[in-house]
């Protein structure tokens, strides 16, 4: 009985474990393919120089994050103002250089 108990959490550990690294590789294969998504419209890490230095710099102003900020917030106020009630109240958001060759992008 005491083995059966035993051999029954450890059963149900085992499973637990699969089931969350089932989750992370599908996590990571989402990221994956998202990142090369990405790629395809913004600049590649890799594939910064220096002639995107100034466009980099650009992005890199306090002033322009907290314009970001700003225009997040007042984005986020319309739903409010349309009595539409959000549940999340933290965000992350991204700024990406985009690719001025992308074929995407010219769409």
């Amino acid at each position: 009985s005491t083995l059966y108990s035993l051999l029954s959490t450890l059963y149900s550990l085992l499973s637990t474990l699969y089931s969350l690294l089932s989750t992370l590789y599908s996590l990571h294969y989402c990221t994956i393919r998202r990142i090369t998504f990405n790629n395809m419209m913004n600049i590649a890490p890799q594939d910064i120089t220096e002639d995107v230095y100034p466009l980099l710099e650009a992005i890199s102003s306090e002033q322009f994050w907290k314009d970001c900020d700003v225009a997040v917030q007042d984005s986020l106020s319309l739903f409010e103002q349309n009595q539409i009630h959000l549940i999340v109240t933290d965000y992350v958001y991204t700024v990406l250089l985009g690719d001025s060759n992308s074929s995407v992008l010219a769409i």
